[in-house]
């Protein structure tokens, strides 16, 4: 048996699509945006009964008459969550954390004799996830965090034996709705900060690797949504986005010596993504829509007292963050220019681009 939201009969002989994924990949969005649009919006999902919650399936023609319903102006908006260049930001932080694991080097330095690049090189698959995933690779290269979406709970793997643990316990979809997605190692890769949805809106929580010290970090009736940034070098601050109820975006930082949160600077509707610390810990990077009229962004570079601010990459395509090389002299960011999307660098000194 199915069940439909909306409460509509089954479209005659038309081919359902069958998952979060190819939902998603219809509408040319990720997972997250799509799962919100059902949730805010009445994006007509159906689900079979007595089955796993994300167990889901949906039809062509009912999503494309709901999308015929929507207004431009709340389209633009709603590209506030996409994030097509997500599959790049976890290839350029798999590269940048794997290369320094203490096992040895993913890739051989540029130097290294053409005899040791040979025999040193390794490239081998460590997990082929089956739904899209909002995760995060830990500083010293051997754990991925992801959503377990059997329950929604947030876990750890081990990319070295692939054994899998949560960090959450809320139970099965049908004894609670709620979720994680965003999440942040720590320096020290012993914690994970997360975005949480409640049931309501969105809170930010951090627990250690063994699933030990869970604990709700900040909460507000009036954010929508969030999504961690980025943990600074020495440990003590999340950079953290918000999107306000009231339609209104914000760049903050969370401040574990004194449990404060403070906005860096505010913005219209328009949502802000924002890039991990510097590692002198002096500046945050984020991508952010140049213009109202267009989603392509460009990349910005805030000090962490909101002081100062610079356009790293200003260019018609769309560039978005990725991270820094762990020297700090290059920023890395996706871009579209060349008409597929790739990986680029700009040299950063002093918080300003060099060339």
């Amino acid at each position: 048996m199915t069940e439909n939201s909306n409460n509509n009969p089954t479209p005659g002989n038309e081919k359902p699509l069958e998952s979060w994924k190819e939902i998603a990949t219809y509408l040319q969005r990720d997972v997250r945006t799509v799962r919100r649009w059902e949730k805010n919006e009445g994006l007509p999902v159906r689900r079979h009964q007595h089955q796993a919650r994300s167990s889901v399936y949906a039809y062509p023609s009912e999503l494309d008459a709901w999308l015929a319903t929507r207004q431009p102006t709340t389209e633009l908006a709603a590209s506030w969550y996409r994030r097509p260049a997500s599959a790049l930001a976890m290839a350029a932080a798999l590269l940048l954390a794997l290369a320094s694991v203490a096992s040895g080097p993913l890739v051989n330095p540029p130097g290294a004799a053409a005899g040791e690049l040979g025999r040193g090189t390794v490239a081998r698959q460590v997990w082929s996830p089956t739904m899209e995933e909002a995760g995060a690779v830990s500083p010293d290269g051997r754990y991925l965090s992801i959503i377990d979406w059997e329950t929604g709970d947030l876990a750890v793997r081990n990319l070295a034996t692939g054994e899998q643990h949560r960090l959450t316990d809320k139970g099965t979809w049908q004894e609670s709705g709620e979720y994680a997605e965003d999440s942040v190692f720590s320096p020290d890769s012993q914690q994970v900060v997360f975005g949480w949805f409640n049931g309501t809106n969105y809170d930010l929580r951090v627990v250690g690797v063994d699933a030990i010290g869970l604990r709700v970090l900040y909460v507000n009736e009036n954010v929508e949504y969030l999504e961690p940034g980025g943990w600074s070098p020495d440990g003590q601050s999340i950079s953290v986005s918000l999107a306000r109820r009231d339609g209104v975006n914000q760049l903050a930082l969370y401040s574990f010596s004194d449990d404060s949160f403070r906005i860096l600077k505010t913005m219209d509707w328009r949502h802000p993504h924002l890039a991990p610390f510097s590692p002198d810990g002096k500046y945050l990077a984020y991508d952010f829509p140049a213009d109202e009229d267009t989603p392509n962004r460009d990349v910005f570079l805030l000090s962490v007292d909101g002081s100062r601010e610079t356009r790293l990459v200003e260019h018609p395509a769309n560039d978005r963050v990725l991270g820094w090389t762990p020297d700090g002299e290059q920023f890395l960011f996706s871009s579209d220019r060349t008409g597929t999307n790739g990986v680029w660098s700009i040299r950063v000194a002093q918080g300003r681009p060099q060339g």
